[in-house]
């Protein structure tokens, strides 16, 4: 499945629900996500005031997502802008703690905007150890307060090159506990 072009407003619960070995491309979109819908639960007993892909690999490219975003499954951003506003939210939270399997996860040349009450840019959640792999290169980081720009946890390896981080005040790639690598060594913990 694949949409192009077009601009989703007022989504604040919009799901995918796909099935397994599914592929979801999100090509040239706009997703504005206003969070008003908040009478809601996910089976994954996240906020609903992210949006969500459910699907075993999400691609996104070339798109502006005005909100946060949850992926299930391997996900792929290539060129897009992801800000949040909204407090205690990511940018983009990748959740492997429900996946059941390693995920692998790309970000490249993409640009990450926080704000002072949001958490931060990318968090991966490997809390079941599944063995995550997350590479971000070529990216911007802005404004990130509270957290790290990117904060990973359980048995993630990351791979970070040629990225920039602007006022990430709490640090820019940090880890939950001792599991994470960065480039074959530990990466710094919170």
């Amino acid at each position: 499945n694949s949409s192009s072009g077009f601009n989703f407003g007022e989504i604040g619960q919009y799901v995918n629900n796909t099935k397994p070995g599914s592929t979801m491309q999100f090509l040239n979109l706009t997703i504005n996500n206003n969070k008003t819908l908040k009478n809601c639960t996910s089976s994954a007993n996240r906020s609903t005031s992210y949006t969500y892909a459910y699907c075993d690999n999400a691609i996104y490219k070339d798109c502006i997502m005005n909100g946060g975003v949850v992926v299930y499954g391997n996900a792929t951003f290539n060129n897009c802008s992801v800000n949040e506003s909204d407090s205690n939210r990511y940018c983009v939270f990748l959740d492997n703690q429900y996946g059941g399997r390693e995920n692998d996860y790309t970000i490249s040349n993409c640009l990450f905007d926080s704000s002072s009450s949001a958490y931060g840019c990318v968090k991966v959640a490997d809390d079941a150890n599944e063995n995550a792999t997350l590479i971000v290169k070529e990216s911007v980081f802005n404004n990130v307060v509270n957290k790290a720009a990117v904060y990973v946890n359980g048995t993630t390896s990351v791979i970070a090159t040629a990225n920039t981080f602007i006022n990430c005040k709490a640090g820019e790639i940090i880890a939950k506990g001792d599991k994470c690598t960065l480039n074959g060594a530990p990466c710094p913990t919170s």
